[in-house]
């Protein structure tokens, strides 16, 4: 008598591959970020056209997106948001996961998001001092901070610097590089991936000097700043996945945000 064939082995749920490895699929990746991408959407019609010509103000990763898209004939202020939710699609697709989603493991993934962006706070107070601090918060947000829509105005486009940098520097650019590296530069994986993420460190920190909409003077030690927390990021990135490395990286830039306003009504 024929033996029946065996079934194919499905793809774990998330019962069982557990929260660790949960929360770096791309499915929980979109469902704990679509509500930020929402969010910043919305901000973006409601509080950040608030300049005196009346154009719609974006963080420079966003604009960097938006040309890069109109270079294939495609613009709008949201099309890049909706890039993100269609990317990650796409990863969940291809990897064949199953369409279920926890409602703990976002939360978690909301708690991890606020306790990773304090090393980073961290790491500006010892390497960013006096002077060079000043200036840094300045970069994140110019104008005045007491007035309550320009306030809000800037935290829409620090949520939008999360997502967009994190989408170029981390998701994007380290993957383009050690895919290269490893396929065409024949690198082991690891070297590939170690010099992807160094690479994209030093440009990360050359971003915040020479791609924003005004000149920022060179700070060594700002830029060593920015060089290590990109360091910060793409090792959260790795080990922790990406909708995690983005809530990090947000909640970092607002409560940069919010130190500013309490020193300039205090």
């Amino acid at each position: 008598m024929p033996v029946p064939p065996k079934a194919k082995p499905q793809p774990p749920w998330p019962e069982q591959v557990g929260y660790i490895t949960a929360t770096t699929r791309p499915l929980n990746c979109l469902v704990f970020l679509l509500p930020i991408l929402v969010l910043h959407q919305i901000g973006l019609l409601v509080f950040a056209s608030y300049s005196p010509g009346g154009d719609t103000q974006v963080n420079a990763a966003l604009a960097m997106l938006r040309g890069l898209l109109s270079l294939f004939g495609y613009g709008g202020l949201y099309l890049p948001g909706l890039v993100v939710v269609i990317v990650l699609l796409i990863w969940h697709l291809a990897k064949g996961y199953p369409w279920q989603v926890r409602a703990r493991t976002i939360l978690g993934m909301a708690v991890e998001s606020f306790l990773f962006a304090w090393p980073v706070w961290g790491l500006c107070t010892l390497v960013v001092t006096g002077s060079s601090a000043e200036a840094s918060a300045g970069v994140l947000m110019s104008g005045n901070p007491s007035e309550l829509n320009s306030a809000t105005g800037r935290a829409v486009l620090m949520i939008g610097a999360g997502i967009y940098e994190e989408l170029l520097f981390r998701l994007s650019l380290i993957s383009i590089i050690a895919l290269l590296l490893s396929r065409v530069g024949s690198l082991r994986e690891g070297y590939a991936l170690l010099f992807a993420a160094i690479a994209s460190a030093l440009l990360f920190g050359a971003y915040h000097f020479y791609f924003g909409p005004e000149p920022v003077p060179f700070d060594w030690a700002r830029f060593g700043f920015y060089f290590l927390g990109g360091v910060y990021f793409t090792g959260l990135y790795v080990l922790r996945g990406f909708g995690i490395t983005v809530g990090a990286h947000i909640t970092y830039n607002l409560i940069v945000l919010f130190a500013k306003i309490i020193t300039a009504t205090s």
